[in-house]
């Protein structure tokens, strides 16, 4: 609120009516989603909610806009994905779009939240991607250099953050022809940015940038891993057969073949009556010689 009234009570002195306050918040939210692809709203302002397409998060009067960003981005950090052992390499060759397609069954939906990046919907099996990448990296080359550029945008979006996000789409969409083919049909029909398609790192990433932790999204590269390893059921008919124990199994497979023998058993009755009628005629009726 702080911002907003510095900066339209400057205004005051150029225009002789200023906006409504609602008005005046709705503007400051729109720019701090442009600057931070996050929605946001300030406590009890109850307009714009429905959007952004999510419940905007709540921009707290004591808080700065640092503070804010820490709060929307906690740290997610997961052991397994950052252990300098053979399991992390591992973890991170099997995390790929198409193995998630092919084996979980999950599906793909572009977002502009940042904060929605790598959610899986339990329900739908849907993973939420944020794919605006000429973003990220314009945020990245804008602090590059820290002393070239004191006031870059580093307060907003950390460079962890944002290399971090760009990391772990080259983590689902490798260079291999199958997952770079599922990339380009999500830029030509679900509107993907194209810059999605460039990998190269070398204008905007350090040189001590290498092969970072990560520290925001790794809890969820592992949820989506742990979907690889232990495909979840979605679907009436998955459902219903993965609430089965292994002793409904047996029960359902022993119910089976009861029903094929009574069924094998009514049919050898239907045979035993058509064999005994033909014989009951054949007597009554004899063929005479």
């Amino acid at each position: 609120m702080q911002l907003t009234r510095e900066f339209f009570s400057a205004r005051n002195n150029v225009e002789k009516e200023l906006p409504p306050l609602a008005d005046q918040h709705r503007a400051f939210n729109l720019a701090m989603k442009v600057l931070v692809m996050v929605g946001c709203r300030i406590d009890n302002q109850g307009g714009g909610i429905l959007e952004f397409g999510t419940d905007p998060c709540i921009w707290r009067s004591d808080q700065s806009p640092l503070d804010f960003t820490a709060t929307v981005f906690p740290v997610r950090e997961h052991p397994s994905l950052n252990d300098e052992n053979q399991a992390s390499p591992d973890i991170k060759a099997e995390l790929s779009a198409v193995r998630l397609k092919q084996i979980a069954g999950l599906k793909f939906e572009g977002t502009a939240e940042l904060r929605e990046h790598l959610k899986l919907d339990q329900k739908t099996g849907v993973v939420n991607i944020y794919h605006f990448t000429s973003v990220m990296k314009e945020h990245l080359r804008a602090s590059i250099d820290p002393i070239a550029c004191p006031s870059s945008p580093e307060a907003l979006i950390s460079r962890r953050l944002a290399l971090e996000t760009l990391d772990s789409l080259q983590l689902l969409f490798p260079l291999d022809p199958d997952s770079q083919a599922l990339l380009r049909s999500f830029v030509s029909k679900e509107s993907f940015d194209p810059d999605c398609l460039r990998f190269g790192s070398a204008s905007y990433r350090r040189i001590d940038e290498n092969n970072i932790p990560y520290q925001y999204w790794g809890s969820r590269l592992m949820d989506l891993f742990d979907e690889i390893e232990n495909p979840k059921p979605r679907g009436f008919v998955q459902t219903w057969l993965d609430q089965k124990s292994k002793a409904r199994h047996i029960m359902l497979a022993t119910l089976a073949g009861l029903f094929i023998a009574i069924l094998l058993g009514f049919l050898g009755l239907i045979v035993a009556i058509v064999q005994t009628w033909i014989s009951y005629q054949a007597w009554k009726h004899p063929v005479s010689q």
